[in-house]
């Protein structure tokens, strides 16, 4: 949605006044339902609120509502004239980035064309693991960098294109984290800039992709106070470029998180200390299927799990105008 939009709470907040045709204060969006604009209200305690204008006759009847989100359909004076509006008013400012969330999909559906009704009701099922946060038990902070570590390398492919989530197949259990056609990408994510070692885990993880070329991807997240890295604002900003929801929300939930606002999955804050790519090619220190006799794991062997150490493979290591480069060609 765009940041006109966005700065409408700030705007009012900041005045007390709105444009002076409603009966309370407000202003409109650039989105129109066809009975009038979509407008920005504030609570009395300054919550944030949203005022959709309906038909005089058009009563939406039962919309569901939690604790943190109050639903009603006042009729309000607009220019001289008593008008039906559905009324959202977000309860609890703690979920302000989720409210303004599910205001910027409610506005562009009914942008695109969707009847304000149905905007609202879709809006609210696919908002609904939202809607009803539910803390999880505490989440372990290799876990959680291990995530952020994937994500931060998402928000680089999505720069490029929005579309890059598609390539997110590690949580689809794929053998890389990131895959194109011609392109694979394997992260590793750590706290220490210390360590040079990085854990492989299977002996294919290494391995490119048929007639293609992989890229291994070590982040380093330092856990402190003041650091400004979250898995909430990470969600957000894909959002923002305009990644799927929806696409976003599956893959999460592949990985432990049912809800990238949940309070277990925020509770600690990171500082990026580092992004390193080494181009995995021949040579390049790993064990794959080849180097085994018969190319397979001898019998009662499932799984092979090893340390690699990083210092190694130095004449790998490419630099930020390469990465940006090689991340270039993968999207296109």
């Amino acid at each position: 949605m765009s940041d006109f939009n966005r700065d409408l709470w700030g705007q009012l907040k900041a005045s007390g006044k709105g444009d002076g045709r409603l009966e309370i204060p407000s202003l409109a969006t650039d989105v129109d339902t066809g009975y009038g604009r979509v407008r920005y209200s504030l609570g009395e305690g300054g919550e944030r609120r949203l005022l959709i204008p309906l038909g005089d006759s058009r009563f939406p009847g039962k919309l569901d509502e939690t604790g943190s989100l109050r639903v009603s359909f006042p009729r309000l004076v607009l220019a001289g004239k008593h008008q039906r509006f559905i009324d959202l008013l977000c309860l609890d400012s703690t979920l302000d980035p989720v409210f303004q969330e599910l205001v910027d999909e409610i506005l562009a559906r009914i942008a695109d064309g969707a009847e304000p009704v149905s905007a609202v009701k879709g809006t609210f099922e696919d908002f609904r693991a939202l809607l009803f946060p539910r803390r999880t038990t505490e989440v372990p902070t290799e876990t959680l960098i291990g995530l952020l570590g994937e994500m931060h390398v998402l928000y680089q492919l999505c720069e490029r294109s929005p579309d890059a989530v598609n390539s997110w197949v590690g949580p689809h259990e794929m053998r890389h984290d990131f895959r194109t056609e011609a392109h694979a990408i394997e992260v590793k994510a750590s706290r220490s800039t210390s360590s040079s070692e990085v854990m492989i885990h299977g002996i294919d993880q290494l391995l490119p992709p048929a007639g293609g070329n992989l890229l291994l991807v070590k982040v380093t997240l330092e856990p402190t106070p003041d650091g400004a890295v979250f898995l909430s604002e990470l969600y957000r900003s894909l959002l923002y470029l305009g990644v799927s929801r929806q696409a976003l929300l599956e893959r999460l939930a592949s990985l432990g998180c049912a809800d990238p606002m949940d309070p277990a999955w925020n509770d600690r804050a990171f500082t990026l200390e580092a992004i390193q790519a080494w181009t995995v090619q021949k040579g390049f220190p790993r064990l794959t299927s080849n180097d085994i006799y018969g190319s397979s794991l001898p019998p009662g062997v499932t799984r092979i799990q090893y340390a690699l150490d990083m210092a190694f493979a130095g004449e790998y290591l490419i630099d930020e105008r390469q990465t940006a480069a090689w991340l270039d060609e993968m999207m296109t």
